[in-house]
């Protein structure tokens, strides 16, 4: 191998070497904004219940609250939404709260018919007055899906419910009457860190490979001379 070949051997590996670099630091930038999500989750559910008694205003994303009113007749089911391994819906009604607002309420999960056409209706049926605890999450981007089944949505967007509140309650408690309704509770989200962190140690490795392959076919090559 010619000088200048093996000069060209550890330029290559260098430059392999600084592009590795590049993308480890690229992954690792990511497990950190993760990690930060994924801290500033975790302190808000766990934030005292926040008893709610007007529109909301200054609470924040994922904070528990507790309200009471009532569920109206108007409701939603949200299609595609996997669950235990089946596919299914997430039912949301809307609620109308003692004070006077109104929110949206995910109360739970049901399963698919083998119809993708098919109607199905919301089987939680509470007129009566009752409280409710559960999370604040923010509502989904908008849908340009159309021709769905009467009253499914493919997201869960300001565009389903009629209110003007920033966040949407993901249903917590287990009343009797989701109980007797045979809808499952759906699990707060959990972000986690993810695999960036592992993929960020895996781009150094690939780099240091590079420059180890350059260093050793150099050697083989003086001791064959």
């Amino acid at each position: 191998m010619s000088k200048l070949r093996i000069l060209l051997l550890w330029c290559t590996a260098i430059i392999i070497f600084c592009l590795c670099l590049v993308a480890a630091n690229w992954q690792y930038d990511r497990h950190v904004v993760r990690d930060l999500k994924s801290s500033e989750m975790d302190r808000a559910y766990a934030l005292p219940v926040a008893n709610l008694k007007e529109n909301l205003f200054d609470e924040s994303i994922f904070q528990p609250v507790r309200i009471s009113g009532r569920f109206t007749d108007e409701s939603s089911l949200i299609r595609k939404r996997p669950y235990d391994g089946r596919n299914g819906f997430w039912v949301v009604a809307q609620f109308q709260a003692d004070f006077g607002g109104r929110f949206a309420v995910l109360q739970g999960w049901i399963p698919a018919d083998r119809s993708a056409t098919s109607v199905v209706t919301n089987p939680a049926k509470a007129s009566k007055r009752i409280i409710i605890e559960g999370n604040l999450r923010e509502f989904e981007s908008q849908s340009d899906a159309s021709d769905l089944p009467l009253g499914q949505e493919a997201n869960l967007s300001k565009n389903v419910v009629d209110n003007d509140q920033k966040y949407f309650i993901h249903l917590t408690t287990m009343d009797t009457w989701i109980l007797e309704s045979q809808i499952w509770t759906v699990p707060l989200p959990r972000l986690g860190n993810g695999p960036h962190l592992f993929y960020a140690y895996q781009w150094v490795i690939f780099g240091l490979i590079a420059l180890i392959g350059a260093a050793y076919l150099t050697y083989d090559e003086r001791i064959k001379r």
